[in-house]
């Protein structure tokens, strides 16, 4: 997981760490979206979706889904969640 997280945007990790463990507190389903750094530099917007799997007892023990990424580059570049005031 912390791979995957290093590719999340800087100023999107915490938004994207506090959905994935409501996600998981809460057993919901994971719709979200946040931006991705690329190795080349390149910004980009991605939407994810996931889900967790539990064992007998409720324990949560594998998340999977899946990650789509858009190819529209944003010029306004805020960190997700965050309002835009236009």
């Amino acid at each position: 997981m912390a791979m995957v997280f290093e590719m999340v945007h800087p100023d999107d990790r915490e938004y994207a760490a506090r959905i994935v463990e409501e996600t998981i507190r809460s057993g919901t389903h994971l719709k979200a979206e946040h931006r991705i750094v690329r190795p080349d530099g390149e910004v980009r917007f991605v939407q994810v979706l996931g889900t967790v799997k539990r064992d007998a007892s409720g324990c949560a023990y594998e998340m999977f889904g899946t990650v789509r990424t858009s190819l529209i580059v944003s010029s306004q570049n805020k960190p997700c969640g965050e309002a835009s005031s236009t």
